[in-house]
């Protein structure tokens, strides 16, 4: 194995034990104060500008969907925007539940739009940056992101292909290394993450003549080898040897996205959860519309509240859910809880 290779797995393992040791100590300490906060109003808001891709990735749900395909108006936006900042703003997570956020010709526009607004901090974004050359690698970087993530298989041509399913590798290779260039030369305005759908050994998609010219410019690396399955859509024989279904667990307690904040749709519809699981739910995780209601109304409204209450009820648990394999416990929020020193700045 590789140093680098090395490097990152032992950084994975030691997040890991890290987050389970601090969630285990942060059981003997009540989490109601937290939940409270976040009950009170939401602390992100998810905005799918649209549920259309132009890869077709074998890991990925977007080959199943089923929901007709739109791109968020520019009224939806700023009613979704305007209602969050009035209730004190926070995140604003522009990746879709599946889907390409820079398909959407208006992309630009609508960040300088969500940026406008004092009480947003971060703009993150994940993006196969296949389309980032349609808009200018200097707009991408300084019209309001803050963070951004670029899926890929890795940089080998053959590996991208086969995952991806998309003729695309040169393009996705020559935008990620303008961008990290670019941004190494602004002072790194945007934190730039590659997350890597390892296809093969880490090493080995490291150790690429590609991978060499990405890694000059030290951007973080994440990688996974364990995939969600989309509601049972994705079958571990999809994938490839190595890859794994993830394994979600005993649901004892609510999973954590009904607590950070909730995604807004191209229509307007808001539901609780942009996860895995999510692209083709409708009414299950429905907790109310944009444009007929507030945000916080839809945040503090029986729909959320009977969604959480469901992961009490022995067997009454929504289809979505009972099979989402993207379940998380609350763990993540015991690592913020208020009653912890960490926790205080979470909240602000």
């Amino acid at each position: 194995m590789s140093r680098i290779a090395l490097a990152l797995w032992m950084q994975k393992i030691s997040e890991h034990f890290l987050g389970k040791s601090y969630a285990i100590c942060a059981r003997l300490l009540p989490l109601s104060k937290t939940i409270h906060r976040f009950n009170s109003k939401p602390t992100e808001l998810h905005l799918e500008f649209t549920n259309t891709c132009n890869c077709s990735c074998i890991f990925c749900g977007y080959q199943y969907q089923k929901r007709k395909k739109i791109i968020m108006s520019e009224e939806i936006l700023i009613k979704a925007i305007s209602d969050f900042s009035n209730i004190g703003g926070g995140d604003v997570i522009v990746t879709p539940i599946v889907g390409e956020a820079l398909v959407d010709p208006d992309f630009i526009k609508k960040i300088k739009m969500i940026r406008a607004y004092a009480s947003i901090k971060k703009i993150l974004l994940t993006t196969n940056a296949t389309l980032i050359h349609h808009y200018g690698i200097d707009d991408i970087l300084t019209t309001g992101l803050t963070d951004i993530y670029i899926s890929t298989a890795g940089f080998d041509k053959e590996t991208y292909t086969k995952l991806y399913r998309a003729p695309y590798y040169d393009l996705m290779r020559d935008n990620t290394i303008a961008l990290l260039s670019r941004n190494e030369e602004l002072g790194k305005p945007v934190n730039i993450t590659i997350l890597i759908r390892a296809g093969r050994s880490l090493s080995e998609v490291l150790g690429t003549v590609d991978a060499q010219r990405v890694l000059r410019f030290k951007p973080k690396i994440d990688f996974a080898y364990y995939f969600h399955d989309f509601g049972g859509r994705i079958k571990k024989e999809d994938l490839w040897p190595g890859a794994k279904i993830r394994d979600p667990g005993k649901k004892k307690e609510p999973c954590f996205s009904l607590y950070n904040g909730p995604v807004v749709l191209p229509d307007g519809e808001v539901w609780m959860c942009d996860c895995a699981a999510a692209m083709d739910s409708g009414t299950n995780l429905f907790i109310g519309d944009i444009k007929k209601e507030t945000l916080m109304n839809i945040w503090q409204g029986k729909l959320r509240r009977n969604l959480i209450a469901q992961f009490y009820k022995q067997g009454k648990l929504n289809p979505t859910c009972f099979k989402c394999t993207a379940y998380q416990n609350l763990d993540r929020y015991r690592h913020f809880n208020p009653y912890l020193k960490s926790g205080w700045n979470f909240f602000k």
